[in-house]
C-alpha cells in the first residue's frame, strides 16, 4: 500500500497523457467568447497597442476581462506570431497551469491531512474529468486562475498565529493575481480578509486588506476610466446589467436564479464527469461534505474564501458549472474528509472507480474533437 499513491499517478498519467495531447493539438479555438477576445487582446498587448479590442470597426478598450492570462499569451503572440500554427502554444499556456494546478491541488489536500491515496484518487479524478481536460487545452483562463487560487490557498494554510507583513504580502500578491485573472477572484479576496477578522487579528486583517487592494486597484479604475465605451456585450457594463443577480431581474426572478444554482451544485457532478449517474453520485456525497464543513475538517482559511465564491457563484445568472471547476478539488477534498475513518477505504475505491469511467468519456470526448 506504501507504493499505491504513486502507482496510481503514474497509471494516470500513462493513460491522460496522450488525451491531453490530442486536445492540445486539435486546431480548433474560438468556441467561446472568452478565448476569442483572450487572442484578439493578447495580439494587441503584443502589437503595443494597448489591452484593446482592434476587431471591431473602431478599437475600443477590453474592459471586461482581467488583462493577466490576455498578457500571459501576449508572450506567444511575441515569440511565435504565425497563426494558427502557434495555436498549440497558446493552448500550452493553459495546460502547463492545469499541472501546476493538480500538483499544487495535490500539496493543498495534503495539507488537509487528507492521506496520500485519497489525495492522489481526488487528483487523479480531477485530471480525467472531459470538462478539466477541455479547459487545460482551450484558450481560457479557468486553470490559470485555478492554480492562483491553489496556491494562494495552500499560502494562506501556512500562515502562523501572528504573520509577518512579508507572509502576508505573499498571500495578497497571489489573491490579486487570481482576481487579475477571473474577477471572480474577489471572493477569495474577501473570504480571506475575514478568516483574518474572524481569528481577530486586526492588524494582519488591515495589512492584507490595504495590500491587495492597492494591488487590485488598477483593474476597476481602467474599467471607470473606460467606461464610455461601454459596449453592451463587449465591456464590462455586461457583467453588471446583464447577469449579476443583486443588480438585475424582479425578485421572483431573482429567486428563480439562486434557487437554480442551488439545485445546480450536487448535480454538476454529471456535467464534470459526463456521467448519466452523476447527478445522484453527487446527492450522495454532499451529506459528507456539508459533514467535513460543520465538524471543521476544512480550516476557516479555505472555509471562508469558498463560501464566498460560492456565494457570488449562485448569485450570477449563468451556468456556473465552469466557474465551480476551479473549486473542484476543494469539494473532493471536503467529501473525502467527510466519510467517517471507517469508510475512508471504500471511498476512495468509489473516487478511482470515477476517475475510471470518466477517463472513458475523455477518450470519447478526444476521439469526438479529431472526427470534427
Amino acid at each position: 500500500m506504501r507504493h499505491a499513491p504513486a502507482l496510481l499517478a503514474a497509471m494516470a498519467f500513462l493513460y491522460l497523457a496522450p488525451q491531453y495531447g490530442i486536445a492540445l493539438f486539435t486546431p480548433a479555438t474560438g468556441i467561446y467568447h472568452d478565448d476569442a477576445l483572450y487572442l484578439l487582446t493578447a495580439k494587441s498587448l503584443a502589437s503595443g497597442h494597448g489591452y484593446t479590442i482592434e476587431s471591431l470597426p473602431t478599437a475600443v478598450p477590453q474592459t471586461k476581462y482581467p488583462i493577466l492570462f490576455p498578457a500571459l499569451l501576449s508572450l506567444v503572440w511575441m515569440s511565435f506570431p504565425d497563426f494558427p500554427a502557434n495555436l498549440p502554444l497558446f493552448k500550452l499556456v493553459p495546460l502547463l497551469a492545469a499541472i501546476g494546478w493538480f500538483i499544487a491541488s495535490y500539496r493543498l489536500l495534503r495539507l488537509l491531512s487528507l492521506p496520500a491515496l485519497p489525495a492522489t484518487a481526488a487528483i487523479v479524478l480531477l485530471a480525467a474529468s472531459p470538462q478539466v481536460v477541455f479547459l487545460s487545452t482551450a484558450v481560457l483562463s479557468e486553470t490559470t486562475f485555478a492554480l492562483l487560487l491553489t496556491l494562494c490557498l495552500i499560502q494562506a494554510i501556512r500562515l502562523p498565529q501572528a504573520p509577518s507583513w512579508q507572509q502576508l504580502a505573499t498571500v495578497s500578491m497571489l489573491a490579486a493575481a487570481a482576481y487579475h485573472t477571473r474577477s471572480i477572484g474577489i471572493g477569495l479576496i474577501g473570504g480571506l480578509a475575514l478568516t483574518l477578522l474572524a481569528k481577530r487579528q486586526w492588524r494582519q486583517a488591515l495589512i492584507f486588506s490595504a495590500t491587495t487592494i492597492a494591488l487590485c486597484l488598477p483593474w476597476p479604475l481602467w474599467q471607470w476610466w473606460h467606461r464610455q465605451h461601454a459596449d453592451p456585450y463587449l465591456s464590462s457594463a455586461n457583467y453588471y446589467s446583464g447577469y449579476n443577480v443583486l443588480s438585475n431581474f424582479s425578485f421572483p426572478e431573482k429567486l428563480q436564479i439562486i434557487g437554480k444554482n442551488l439545485l445546480f451544485l450536487p448535480f454538476s457532478v454529471q456535467p464534470i464527469l459526463d456521467l448519466p449517474i452523476g447527478g445522484l453520485i453527487g446527492l450522495l456525497c454532499l451529506p459528507f461534505v456539508l459533514r467535513s464543513l460543520l465538524r471543521g475538517a476544512i480550516p476557516s482559511a479555505i472555509r471562508f474564501p469558498l463560501f464566498a465564491s460560492m456565494g457570488l457563484i449562485i448569485l450570477w445568472a449563468w451556468p456556473p458549472l465552469r466557474f465551480l471547476i476551479p473549486l473542484l478539488p476543494l469539494a473532493l477534498g471536503a467529501f473525502l474528509l467527510g466519510v467517517p475513518p471507517r469508510w475512508q477505504t471504500r471511498a476512495t475505491l468509489c473516487v478511482i472507480i470515477l476517475a475510471i469511467f470518466a477517463a472513458a468519456r475523455t477518450t470519447h470526448y478526444t476521439r469526438e474533437a479529431v472526427s470534427t
